[in-house]
Order: C-alpha cells, then structure tokens, then sequence
C-alpha cells in the first residue's frame, strides 16, 4: 500500500517565514547527529490559525559552551528566566530546563533556509517572546549580544552563568 504524507497536519513542514504561535513539545536532552555533542531538542507546534496550525517545526539548542548563550536568550525571553527569580550568578540544571519547557506557549518568527537542497524552516536567532512582536512594535527579531559568560560541566549538563545586570540573590525558579 502506498502512502503519502506530506503536509499533513504534525509533520515536520516548510511555515512561511514570519512569526507565530508556538506551543514547545517533546523537549529532550539528547546528542547531535553530526557531532555526538549535548543539545536541548525540542518541537514547536504551530498554535497560530491558519494553513501551518499544528504543523510542527523542530529546534535544538547546543549545549556547548560557545552556544549556550543563544539556550540562555531564549530562556531569559520565555520567561523561564526572571530577574525576580534569579541572582548574579546562577546554576540550572538542563533536566529542569527540559521540564520547565515541555508545554510552554509562546511566539517566535520562522525563516527559509535551504539544508541538503531541501527548503527547512528556522528559529530566527533570540525571536522567543511571551508576547507577539508586531503588539511590541517590532517587525523583526535581531540576535541579542549574550550577557554572560557560561561554563558546562562534562558529567550532567549545568548551564552556569554570571548576569550583568543588578538582581536580587536567589537561585534559579526550578
């Protein structure tokens, strides 16, 4: 019997570029494909209405040291990360992250590149938000400069970090 599947609503698909509504799905600690080093994998479902809604698009976050700025980014915009939550310097660790994302809704903006000669959608660098960008006033996502400096330890991925910015002394929420 043959079947075909592409476009169907939950396979991976090629969204328009722009920014939606995301819901982050089946967040896991797993190794890269190419490279056998620690990533975050996770799926953002499409939660926007329209032709993409439940399509999903997959993103991974790096969890090597010269990457993690862009994991810290993103956890800071999701609001996993707060300056009410957080002190100067703070240990996470990447179990806790996996599970503070799993079913998190948010928003994101999407671009096209092509990978193998294949068309694939994107995470545009740092676009996580708790709000739409375009109710913010804002018509595209630039990459942040990271703010900390990070530290990985090899026997269980912590990300550790010292924040610039003035906060109170806790520990990370999880």
């Amino acid at each position: 019997m043959k079947l075909h599947f592409t476009g169907t609503p939950g396979s991976f698909v090629v969204v328009d570029p722009g920014e939606y509504k995301i819901r982050i799905e089946n967040a896991i600690e797993s190794k890269a494909r190419g490279s056998g080093e620690d990533v975050i994998e996770i799926k953002l479902r499409i939660k926007s209405e329209g032709s993409f809604l439940d399509a999903i698009v997959p993103h991974s976050w790096s969890l090597q040291n010269q990457a993690i700025w862009r994991l810290e980014n993103d956890l800071w915009a999701l609001g996993i990360f707060n300056q009410d939550s957080l002190g100067t310097a703070f240990d996470a660790d990447s179990a806790e992250i996996v599970k503070a994302l799993e079913g998190l809704e948010a928003y994101c903006s999407f671009f096209t590149e092509q990978f193998q000669g294949q068309d694939r959608s994107k995470v545009v660098v740092s676009s996580f938000s708790t709000e739409p960008k375009k109710a913010q006033g804002a018509q595209t996502a630039e990459p942040k400069t990271p703010a900390i400096a990070t530290t990985l330890t090899a026997a269980k991925p912590t990300v550790s970090g010292v924040i610039t910015s003035p906060m109170k002394g806790k520990k990370a929420p999880f």
